[in-house]
C-alpha cells in the first residue's frame, strides 16, 4: 500500500475510535497525535513562523492535512491543556512524561485490513473476470475518499484543480459498495469507521469550529434536484436517504423552504417528463435523470401527472414551505453578473456544458443565491449557528462557484460560510454532530456518491443510443427490441457490467452481445420486461381508442347542441322581427336596421356554416371541462 494512503486510512480509523470513546471536541481528538509527534520527533520549541513546516511534518507522519489556521488553533488548545507553554513568538513543549497516553493503531489497523478483505472477496464474486490486487483496491478506496473531498468544498486551496474522476476501478468499487450496504452489516460498520474518521480528518482542515454545531434558527432553502429526489424522481433508494436527511434536520429545529421559482423549475421538469415519456424521439443521452428513471421503470403520463399534482402535498408532509424571494434591498444586492460569469467559468470545465441550454437553470440558481444574501442582510457567518439562511444544492459545481464568488467578493472579511453549500456537506455535518445516530444509519453521501460513480455518462448513453439506432435503421433489430435495449433496466445493467461504464468499450457488436446475454442468462426477466413494454404499448393503444371514442361522443354531442342553438337563435330572431313590425318599435329605425343586418348575415353564412362554428366551440368547451 502507498505509505501515505496507509497512514491516512489508519489515522482516520483511529480518529473515529477516539471520537466514539471520548466524545471529545475536534481539536482534542488531535492532541494524542500531537503529543506522539512531539515525542517521536523530539520537538521542544515551535516558532510561530515555522507553523507551516510543522503542518507538513504532521502530514508526513500521519497522512493528515492540517491548515496553518487550524494548527494554530490546535496549538492554542494544547496550551490550555498544559501541553505547551506560550512564550514570545513561540510555543515551548512542556514535560510530556506526565501524559501517560500511548498511541496504539492496532485496532485501527485491524479495521482497515478487514475492510480491504471484504472488498477484495466481494469484487472477486461480483466481477469474476477482473483481476484487481489489494494495492489497487486500497488506491481506489483513496480515490473514492477523494470524491468525498470534492463534495465537502469549503476552504480547500487545491479544490480548483480537483476534478471528479471516473475509471473502471472506481466503477467496480461503487457497485460493490452499493451491494454490500444492502447485504453486509459488518462491512457497513467497518466502512463507516474509515469514512467518519476521514471526515474528521478533513473537517479540521476547513475549520475546527464546525464540530458540535447547533442548528437552531437555521433556515434551509432546497434546490431543484433535492426536491426531485425527495419525491422519487431518481429512485426509491435516494428517496429514503433524502427523507432521513430531511427528518434529521427537522429534529434539530431546522426550518425548510423552497423558493417559488425553484418550485416552478421542479414542475417544469416534471412537465417535460410528461411530454417526453411516450415520445418516439426520446433520447436517453439528452434526457434528465428523472426522465431516464421514469422511462426505465415504465412510468406512464398518468403516473407523472399524479406525481406533479401531489407535489404540494408531498412538500407539506415534509414540512417544506414554498416561499417567494425576498424584496431586493440595494444595500445587500450582490453583483449577479459577476456570479453568473463565475458559474459559467466553473461549468465550462465540463465538455458537455451548453450555456444556452442551461441559461434558465443558471438564472434560477443565481436568484436563489442572491436571495440568501438578501435574507442575511450583510451578515458574514463563521459557523452554522450564525448562518441563519443557507441554500442547499446537490450540484457540486454550483456550490463551488458560489464558494469562489463568496471568497472573491468578501475576501477582506476573512473566513465565512457562503450562501450555498452541498447537501452532502450539511448532511454529513448533521450526522457527525449526532454520534448516537452513527450506528443507526449511514451518512447521506455514501450511497448517492456510489450511485453517481456508477451512473452512465452522457457520452456513454449517446454512443449506446447511436449504436442501437443504427441497428434499427439497418433492419437488424425491430422497434420492440430497440425500445427494450434503450429503456430496459436489465439491458442497462448488463451493458454497464460488460463495459464498466466506459463508452470506448461500446462497439457495433455490443447490442447483439447484450441481446444474447439477455437470452442466455436472464430470459425470464427479459420476457417480463418485454411483456411490460407490450402491455405499455397495448395500454397506450387502449387509451388512444378510449380517447377516440370520447372524441366521437363529444362531436355528436356538440352537433346536437349546435343544432339546438341554431334553431333557438332562429326562433329568437323571428320573435324580434315580429316585435319590430309592431307600430311601437317600427318607428325605431336603428333597431329595425340592426335586426335586418343580423338576418342578412345569417342568410349569407348559411345554416351549415353557422352550425359547424357552434359545433367546434362546443367541442372545445366539452374537452376543456373533461365532458364526453
Amino acid at each position: 500500500m502507498n505509505d501515505y494512503i496507509k497512514k491516512h486510512l489508519l489515522s482516520s480509523a483511529y480518529l473515529k475510535a477516539l471520537h466514539d470513546e471520548e466524545k471529545k471536541i475536534l481539536l482534542d481528538l488531535y492532541l494524542p497525535l500531537l503529543i506522539e509527534f512531539f515525542r517521536k520527533r523530539n520537538i521542544g520549541i515551535i516558532k510561530e513562523d515555522k507553523i507551516d513546516e510543522l503542518s507538513l511534518q504532521l502530514e508526513e507522519e500521519f497522512g493528515l492535512k492540517i491548515s496553518t489556521h487550524a494548527l494554530t488553533s490546535l496549538l492554542n488548545r494544547a496550551k490550555k491543556k498544559g501541553i505547551l507553554q506560550r512564550q514570545e513568538n513561540m510555543y515551548k513543549v512542556k514535560d510530556l512524561d506526565k501524559f501517560k497516553f500511548k498511541l496504539d493503531f492496532k485496532e485501527a489497523e485491524n479495521t482497515v485490513i478487514k475492510l480491504i478483505d471484504i472488498l477484495e472477496n466481494n469484487i472477486k464474486k461480483q466481477f469474476p473476470g477482473k483481476e484487481i490486487s489489494r494495492e489497487t483496491i486500497e488506491n481506489t478506496l483513496w480515490d473514492y475518499l477523494g470524491q468525498f473531498d470534492y463534495q465537502l468544498i469549503m476552504e480547500s486551496p487545491t479544490m480548483e484543480s480537483k476534478k471528479l474522476r471516473k475509471n473502471e476501478n472506481l466503477f467496480i468499487l461503487g457497485n460493490v459498495i452499493c451491494r454490500l450496504y444492502q447485504e453486509n452489516q459488518e462491512f457497513v460498520e467497518l466502512f463507516q469507521n474509515v469514512i467518519v474518521g476521514h471526515f474528521l480528518s478533513r473537517l479540521i482542515f476547513y475549520d475546527p469550529n464546525f464540530l458540535q454545531a447547533k442548528y437552531e434558527n437555521l433556515n434551509i432553502y432546497l434546490d431543484t434536484r433535492i426536491i426531485l429526489r425527495l419525491v422519487g424522481g431518481e429512485g426509491e433508494t435516494l428517496k429514503k436517504i433524502y427523507e432521513k436527511f430531511i427528518f434529521d434536520l427537522i429534529n434539530q429545529n431546522v426550518k425548510l423552504f423552497i423558493f417559488q421559482h425553484t418550485y416552478d423549475e421542479v414542475t417544469g421538469i416534471l412537465e417535460g417528463c410528461y411530454n417526453w415519456i411516450d415520445n418516439e424521439g426520446y433520447d436517453p443521452s439528452k434526457a434528465s435523470l428523472a426522465l431516464r428513471y421514469f422511462k426505465e421503470k415504465g412510468y406512464r403520463q398518468s403516473d407523472i401527472e399524479l406525481l406533479k399534482n401531489n407535489l404540494p402535498n408531498e412538500l407539506e408532509k415534509l414540512n417544506i414551505k414554498i416561499v417567494d424571494s425576498p424584496d431586493i434591498i440595494l444595500k445587500y444586492q450582490i453583483d449577479e453578473n459577476k456570479l453568473k460569469n463565475v458559474i459559467i467559468e466553473v461549468y465550462s470545465a465540463n465538455p458537455y456544458f451548453e450555456p444556452v441550454e442551461k441559461e434558465y437553470t443558471i438564472e434560477k440558481d443565481i436568484k436563489s443565491i442572491s436571495s440568501i444574501y438578501q435574507l442575511r442582510k450583510g451578515s458574514k457567518p463563521i459557523n452554522l449557528k450564525q448562518t441563519k439562511h443557507l441554500f442547499i444544492t446537490s450540484n457540486i459545481g454550483l456550490a463551488y462557484a458560489a464558494l469562489k464568488f463568496h471568497k472573491e467578493e468578501f475576501k477582506e472579511a476573512g473566513f465565512s460560510i457562503p450562501a450555498c453549500v452541498t447537501d452532502i456537506f450539511l448532511g454529513t455535518m448533521s450526522w457527525i454532530n449526532n454520534p448516537d445516530k452513527i450506528k443507526i444509519y449511514s451518512p447521506l453521501w455514501i450511497i448517492p456518491l456510489s450511485i453517481s460513480i456508477i451512473r452512465p455518462s452522457k457520452d456513454f448513453l449517446e454512443k449506446w443510443h447511436n449504436e442501437i439506432k443504427k441497428l434499427l435503421n439497418q433492419g437488424q433489430i425491430d422497434e420492440t427490441t430497440f425500445i427494450l435495449l434503450r429503456d430496459s433496466s436489465l439491458s442497462r445493467e448488463l451493458l454497464e457490467e460488460k463495459t464498466m461504464g466506459d463508452p470506448d468499450q461500446i462497439t457495433p457488436k455490443t447490442p447483439i452481445e447484450i441481446l444474447e446475454e439477455i437470452k442466455r442468462e436472464a430470459y425470464k426477466k427479459y420476457e417480463e420486461e418485454k411483456k411490460a413494454h407490450e402491455e405499455t404499448k397495448l395500454h397506450k393503444e387502449i387509451l388512444e381508442k378510449k380517447e377516440q371514442e370520447r372524441e366521437r361522443k363529444r362531436q355528436e354531442r356538440a352537433k346536437k347542441w349546435a343544432n339546438y342553438t341554431y334553431w333557438v337563435i332562429v326562433f329568437l330572431i323571428a320573435i324580434v322581427s315580429y316585435v319590430c313590425s309592431t307600430s311601437i318599435i317600427r318607428k325605431n329605425t336603428l333597431i329595425s336596421l340592426g335586426v335586418s343586418a343580423i338576418i342578412t348575415i345569417l342568410n349569407f353564412l348559411g345554416e351549415k356554416r353557422i352550425k359547424n362554428w357552434f359545433c367546434k366551440k362546443f367541442e372545445s368547451l366539452f374537452k376543456y371541462f373533461g365532458a364526453e
